[in-house]
């Protein structure tokens, strides 16, 4: 599952200032990312999907001068949710044929 938004308009100006207002706004965009991709899996997966071996993918969600972002679901390997499945490419063992 893939999840798309745009953070509302009055952080994105309050992200775009200077000082700890900035800040402030930074953060409240990012846990309103992370809220609604909350609720977008809660809504595709049902209620306890924290339960099964699924994570939100989080780490790469950093909302755009304008705000939009994006999420995704993985299954996961581990109970902490830091493996996911399938793995990263594997190097092949297999020798090429001779010329």
């Amino acid at each position: 599952m893939y999840y798309t938004g745009q953070v509302d308009d009055i952080l994105i100006r309050g992200a775009r200032g200077n000082g700890t207002d900035a800040v402030a706004a930074k953060a409240l965009m990012s846990g309103e990312v992370r809220h609604g991709c909350e609720d977008a899996a809660t809504a595709y997966l049902g209620g306890e999907w924290r339960r099964h071996q699924v994570t939100v993918l989080a780490n790469w969600i950093s909302p755009s001068a304008g705000g939009f972002f994006a999420c995704a679901l993985a299954q996961t390997t581990d109970a902490a949710g830091s493996k996911s499945w399938p793995p990263g490419p594997r190097r092949s063992t297999r020798t090429p044929p001779a010329s």
